[in-house]
């Protein structure tokens, strides 16, 4: 009984990660990559110009307060810290 009992465990922890595989349902690898830390010359070598160049705001920026400038890519947004990246935001379709 107890055999099968963790049998069970086993399939039931198991079942729900083979079915999202199967599924497709996922991103590609395309849409997960890091680009926390790269400078902006390293973000425009690996993905090419943006679109449009948002900020920096606030204007000036200070220490505790430092300038957030955008870059608006066709399917993403890159966040970035003066000239460090922090963050690869992608583009959501609206559900119709």
């Amino acid at each position: 009984m107890e055999h099968l009992l963790k049998r069970i465990l086993i399939l039931a922890l198991i079942a729900p990660t083979a079915a999202y595989a199967a599924a497709g349902d996922h991103q590609d690898d395309s849409s997960i990559i890091n680009v926390h830390g790269l400078t902006k010359s390293q973000v425009e070598a690996r993905f090419g110009t943006p679109e449009q160049r948002l900020g920096p705001v606030p204007q000036q920026g200070t220490d505790q307060n430092p300038p957030i400038t955008t870059w608006v890519f066709d399917h993403f947004n890159i966040y970035f810290e003066r000239d460090i990246a922090l963050h690869r935001v992608e583009h959501h379709k609206i559900a119709q």
